[in-house]
């Protein structure tokens, strides 16, 4: 057993042997103690030295781009970073900003590093670092046994980038933010759960657990074993501990990995103040409508003036659920008649060769089995939807 698994073993222990209150209020003794326990997996020494090594500086306008390197913990590889830099003493703002996995040429600290330079001249420090899953074929690689440990090492990293950024004598450690994509919002939705250091937080394309991405590539040895050790892991649980602060949630329309249902559960986790925007944009959120959005609600959030977001549209409606074809239907046979379909729609993405396939291949039944209704973001037909619906509805 795991020192982490310890942990939480004794502190579960320990809180059943709680009697002497009221059902409700014990309720909320364990709730308290499972937190607890669930944050003694990520406890590091902030004392450490960060190494902070500094590769060269670049001029762009009126910010200065620093190329750098920070040891996270003792023995642990160097993290890449870019830190922007606006002229002048300060104090100023400062975001931490966290890429996604997706396109290859922005799943590194670059994603971020245009809107960071735009921002510095109005007063904002920014730090934008690289997760695990900038190396190159990282999810198709993962091992699933070992994501338990390296999502800790990756929480640690994250909670020791915000101790580099807020370090800085030029920061108003007052008036933080973070910014996440992706696995960057995932990932930093459990480490501002411990934290608790910013003032605004903006998710992106972000789902409620990160079991949702863990089994689209090689699978566990055995998936209930995976998710026991996984759920201390479970994101809405961090979500749920961040108070007096604002957070702005991004999502596209044409996302076929995140559902609206999706959306809702982290909404409903997170505390107010609180939005939801969507956008007429697939999974890379790569629209010039939801940048300007984030830099108004950051600006206005971080005490940098403007007015921030214009008032919510109504929702639209849900669409109405189509009914599964009846099981008397004739067969579908998935390269015959599902696989024509992906390819003209999904092509050259998710096909061998494409970005996304390492981590969604569609040319593989049980993807679009685990996709299911989700797919239909981006396969409109009526007919088409049908069809493939026939297909999730046979027996295995």
């Amino acid at each position: 057993m795991s020192r982490g698994a310890r942990r939480l073993r004794a502190v579960l222990v320990s809180t059943a042997c709680v009697v002497a209150a009221s059902p409700l209020a014990l309720h909320g003794v364990r709730a308290a103690d499972e937190f607890d326990a669930q944050a003694a997996l990520f406890r590091y020494d902030a004392a450490a030295d960060l190494k902070v090594v500094e590769a060269g500086v670049e001029k762009q306008g009126t910010a200065s781009v620093h190329d750098i390197r920070f040891t996270p913990v003792p023995g642990a590889d160097p993290v890449k970073a870019y830190l922007v830099v606006p002229e002048g003493k300060g104090p100023f703002a400062g975001i931490l900003w966290v890429h996604w996995l997706g396109e290859p040429a922005t799943t590194n600290r670059t994603q971020f590093r245009q809107e960071a330079v735009d921002l510095a001249p109005k007063g904002i420090v920014s730090l934008l670092v690289e997760g695990m899953w900038s190396a190159p074929d990282w999810y198709g690689k993962r091992v699933p046994e070992q994501d338990y440990d390296n999502s800790i090492r990756q929480v640690i990293a994250l909670r020791r980038a915000m101790d580099l950024l807020v370090s800085r004598p030029d920061v108003d450690k007052t008036r933080i933010g973070y910014v996440g994509h992706d696995y960057g919002g995932m990932y930093g939705m459990i480490a501002n759960g411990l934290d608790r250091r910013a003032r605004t937080y903006v998710y992106i394309a972000v789902v409620p657990s990160l079991n949702d991405w863990a089994f689209f590539a090689r699978q566990p040895l055995s998936k209930a074993a995976y998710l026991r050790q996984n759920a201390p892991l479970e994101l809405t649980d961090y979500l749920r501990q961040v108070k007096n602060a604002s957070t702005l949630f991004q999502f596209a329309n044409k996302d076929v990995y995140v559902s609206r249902a999706d959306t809702q559960v982290v909404m409903g986790a997170a505390a107010a103040p609180k939005e939801r925007r969507f956008y007429e944009a697939d999974h890379g959120m790569a629209v010039a409508q939801a940048v300007a959005d984030r830099d108004a609600w950051l600006l206005k959030e971080l005490g940098l003036g403007g007015p921030g977001l214009p008032p919510l549209p109504s929702p639209s409606p849900s669409p109405s659920p189509v009914a599964l074809a009846p099981p008397a239907s004739p067969h579908v046979d998935f390269a015959q008649s599902v696989r024509p379909i992906l390819e003209s729609r999904c092509r050259p993405c998710h096909f061998e060769g494409g970005r996304m396939y390492a981590r969604l291949p569609f040319d593989r039944a049980e993807t679009i089995r685990t996709l299911g209704d989700r797919l239909f973001t981006r396969i409109k037909t009526e007919d088409e939807q049908a069809l493939i619906r026939r297909f999730l509805a046979q027996v295995q």
